[in-house]
């Protein structure tokens, strides 16, 4: 037992009944509204555990969400293609992704979250990943050491790194070597990257709430899993209260699968062991 813990202690040091009683207070629809403006788009289910990441969402979305706290709360939905040019170099294709750009979050709470997650780099569970400048991020590791995640941001760009197997066999390891193959691969494209500092953190007393909180009674809640069919629509059922008829359902299901919590997308089909690791610029 370790106390009162605040925020900032919990998630530096990965005290998850912090972030279960934290979703309880909010509520399972604020939080799956905030994981969607973040970039989430994955189906997600409504259980306590969303808090933990029980929802599997891949290694594009993790990185496009955590650019969305490094664009201090702007969100540009991922692309992979820029720009097609022909043979004689005219140009056949071009987007600018910047267009669609929307505000997701306010630029005080993107500022708040960074100041947390560099925490986790300078003093936490993620202190492989320190590469001599800012950097916020997370570690997470599932259940059995089956997935192994570091995401991580500078204020120019924001890169996601997973290990695991194909089968879903436990991994040999843990979530700090995901950080230290993140420190290596950023340190070799981060020297043309200029140096720049993170917003300040605003002031943390006698803040507005940004979102409307509808706290969570705590009950028995039994989350239907998605058909194939309703997966590949996007479509989430709702999680339902034990003894509850369809009727009464809550909210239609859950949270971003944060660095933090179980599972990834199994869809890769990359041999196992680690990834590539995936960057989204900020």
């Amino acid at each position: 037992f370790s106390g009162d813990v605040d925020l900032l202690k919990a998630l530096r040091n990965s005290t998850n009944i912090v972030a279960v009683k934290l979703l309880v207070d909010v509520g399972f629809d604020p939080v799956i509204e905030v994981a969607q403006k973040l970039g989430i788009q994955s189906p997600l289910l409504g259980t306590y555990s969303l808090a933990l990441g029980a929802s599997e969402v891949n290694l594009l979305e993790l990185p496009s969400a955590y650019g969305t706290l490094a664009n201090q709360g702007r969100h540009v939905p991922t692309h992979g293609i820029r720009r097609v040019l022909n043979g004689q170099g005219e140009v056949l294709y071009e987007t600018d992704a910047s267009k669609n750009a929307v505000q997701a979050i306010d630029a005080d709470t993107a500022a708040i979250m960074t100041w947390m997650l560099r925490s986790v780099v300078e003093g936490g569970t993620g202190s492989n990943a320190y590469i001599g400048r800012p950097v916020a991020g997370k570690t997470g590791t599932s259940e059995k050491n089956r997935d192994l995640w570091f995401i991580g941001y500078i204020p120019q760009l924001a890169t996601g790194v997973w290990m695991g197997n194909d089968d879903s066999s436990p991994c040999i390891g843990a979530s700090t070597t995901s950080a230290a193959i993140w420190r290596m691969f950023m340190s070799q494209i981060t020297d043309d990257i200029p140096v720049e500092q993170f917003p300040s953190v605003p002031r943390l007393g006698g803040r507005e709430a940004t979102v409307e909180a509808q706290p969570i009674k705590p009950r028995r809640v039994i989350a239907n899993c998605l058909s194939r069919e309703d997966a590949s629509t996007g479509e989430a059922l709702p999680a339902t209260p034990q003894g509850a008829q369809p009727s009464e359902a809550t909210a239609p299901a859950a949270p971003p699968r944060t660095p933090g919590g179980p599972a990834p997308s199994r869809s890769r089909s990359e041999e196992n062991g680690a990834s590539p690791p995936t960057a989204a610029p900020a």
